[in-house]
């Protein structure tokens, strides 16, 4: 959710117009264009927190919703009309994958919303790619028909891992095709608008699919680049939209990370809209391509779940942007919600207990917690557990306890990032099933149901040490896909000190109620900081997202004996048949809480127990 501080620094942001060379001249005509759009909305169909939405009232306390959305949408339209200006509207991608409600509809509800919603155009994530290229295929197979023109125009298609979707690739207007590389729209005033999509490096690295998109930015800015000029030279166009799945970063009020970088190298992109990042930019950037000088891009991103809609004003002389004015439009409790959305909004929490929830085991089965019911109260407590960034929390304290003990490893390991995505928050004190699993709601797992499941392999202590150098001491401090915290052990770093020595002590054997530190088996202070032989194998249990991963650094999971193993399936810790879901583990462990109530010793404001104390940074929390 949408800080205090941050809703008082978008309403408090001046609206930046930015004035562009054009090489038009002053006797061309003069056309007005809104974009509007969102990115990284995440299946965020319903406000946060869900259980607590309801977008037919007002003051309910909750941000975002669909229903609110089209409400803005159709008032931002008809003011735009009104002045004489034509709205176009865009996701910049990862519009799936973040909420219960991505199993709605036969998996197709996201891709519906943006058709009920009239999106122009909706570019491809790295998250839409969580269930692989076959769970993409599904969507589209579910999706209302026509859909909404799905971009993206660096898709290496020939890649084994996209043969799913090989046949849907295409240009617009081609039979059977749902995924285009770009597609040409020209409005009643006489605008010829290109639209394509990009995956960016970063994306495409840390997606499910890495071998689909470009490993590096030479090789995206040569496509973004070829995509340009076809659009220009053969279909003619007079301005080009980029739809970049590859992120903005703020450093104070300077505008960097790929997208500018990108905008830098390909000349004739006149606007940018961005998404991957989560940033929530106030104002659009003027970005300079270093291969023309008289060529700017605007480049601007709007956040996350549905927080806010991107709103950029552009006036044309001609062709060419002759200002830009952008700002970032709250959806809040204010707004009241369309009511042909709020009518099927009210549908989706029957459509994921059919499809998702009823799946698993049910009261009064053997065993069952579950009550079939989308916001099922699974605890109370008198305090919110929030995710914080590049540091642990208490959220991933949970995580990787429930984890733990459904696999019985002596290890859990949990990404701040590519596991845990969201704050646990309560309604009216309680936690329920819904808004639980937006703390942990990514991937697929082998049976085909929602939810990546947990795997549990051997790793050598000089594996895991040399794995944490990489990962929480270094990346993790700027990316928190990269920041692992644990169950079972606890590590003291120090990211003051250089790369790869910045582990300094590891404990292991931590009881799960945290009643004693454990054993110390790694300590950077002795000759020898291996206190135990460093060959010797340690259980571990992370999500199989996080597994697959284990090969960049040159490592395999193991089996008991030291083996290495290829076949993740082959690890996944499983109850009878059934896969164990990090938000399915979650879940009971809250609904199995002592009294109903979430232990103190996870809430932040407990003293003794920070929620840093498993991964404590000694540059931030010394001793």
């Amino acid at each position: 959710m949408t800080s205090i501080r941050h809703r008082l620094e978008i309403f408090a942001a001046a609206i930046l117009t930015l004035t562009l060379s054009a090489c038009a001249s002053s006797s061309d005509k003069e056309r007005k264009l809104t974009l509007l759009w969102t990115n990284d909305s995440h299946s965020n169909l319903l406000g946060t927190p869900n259980c607590a939405y309801d977008s037919s009232k007002t003051q309910d306390g909750t941000t975002g919703g669909i229903a609110r959305l089209a409400a803005l949408i159709g008032r931002i339209k008809e003011e735009v009309a009104a002045a004489g200006g034509e709205t176009l509207l865009f996701s910049a991608g990862d519009f799936t994958m973040g909420t219960m409600t991505v199993a709605a509809e036969q998996t197709a509800a996201d891709l519906n919303a943006l058709k009920r919603l009239g999106f122009t155009a909706a570019a491809l994530g790295n998250h839409e790619f969580d269930w692989g290229a076959a769970g993409l295929a599904g969507m589209i197979s579910h999706a209302d028909q026509p859909m909404v023109p799905l971009l993206c125009a660096n898709i290496k298609s020939e890649q084994a891992a996209a043969q799913p979707i090989a046949g849907l690739i295409g240009k617009e207007g081609e039979s059977g095709k749902a995924i285009h590389p770009y597609i040409v729209r020209t409005l009643s005033n006489g605008l010829k608008v290109g639209i394509f999509g990009l995956v960016g490096v970063e994306a495409g690295s840390v997606s499910n699919t890495p071998l689909l998109f470009d490993g590096n930015m030479i090789d995206l800015a040569a496509k973004a680049q070829a995509t340009v000029d076809t659009l220009r030279k053969q279909e003619k166009v007079d301005f080009v939209i980029l739809l970049g799945h590859v992120g903005v970063e703020m450093d104070g009020t300077q505008a960097e990370g790929e997208s500018v970088e990108l905008a830098t190298k390909v000349c004739g992109i006149d606007v940018l809209l961005s998404g991957h990042n989560h940033t929530h930019q106030p104002a659009p950037a003027q970005i300079a391509c270093e291969g023309d000088s008289g060529w700017s891009t605007v480049v601007m991103e709007a956040g996350r779940y549905l927080d806010n809609l991107g709103r950029i004003d552009l006036v044309l002389s001609g062709s060419r942007v002759k200002s830009a004015t952008g700002r970032l439009v709250p959806i809040e409790d204010t707004l009241s919600g369309d009511s042909a959305v709020t009518a099927w909004e009210k549908t989706l929490a029957a459509s994921v207990e059919d499809q998702l929830i009823k799946k698993f085991p049910i009261v009064p089965d053997a065993g069952a917690f579950l009550d079939g019911e989308f916001c099922q109260v699974l605890a109370q407590a008198s305090f919110d557990i929030p995710r914080h960034s590049h540091e642990a929390n208490n959220v991933q304290n949970l995580v990787s306890d429930a984890v733990r003990e459904s696999c019985g490893c002596e290890m859990a390991a949990i990404s701040n990032g590519g596991d845990v995505r969201d704050n646990l928050a309560r309604v009216d004190g309680g936690f329920p099933l819904a808004d639980v699993f937006r703390a942990v709601p990514l991937g697929i797992g082998w049976d085909g149901l929602a939810g990546y499941p947990a795997v549990k392999f051997f790793l050598r202590l000089q594996e895991i040490v040399l794995v944490l150098e990489f990962t929480t001491a270094d990346k993790g401090l700027s990316n928190d896909d990269y920041f692992m915290c644990f169950s079972g052990f606890a590590v003291h770093f120090d990211s003051r000190e250089a790369p790869l020595a910045r582990v300094q002590k590891i404990w292991r054997n931590v009881p799960l109620d945290e009643s004693s530190p454990g054993e110390l088996i790694f300590d950077r202070s002795q000759n020898d900081p291996f206190l135990i032989p460093k060959e010797t194998l340690i259980s571990v249990c992370t999500s199989s997202y996080i597994a697959q991963f284990l090969k960049s650094f040159n490592l395999n999971p193991r089996d008991s004996a030291g083996t290495p193993v290829d076949d993740l399936s082959t690890l996944v810790c499983k109850e009878g048949s059934r896969e164990v879901k990090l938000w399915y583990a979650l879940a009971r462990k809250l609904a199995q809480s002592p009294g109903g109530q979430v232990e103190s010793r996870f809430n932040d404001g407990e003293a003794a127990f920070p929620h840093w104390r498993r991964c404590r940074n000694l540059a931030d929390h010394p001793l």
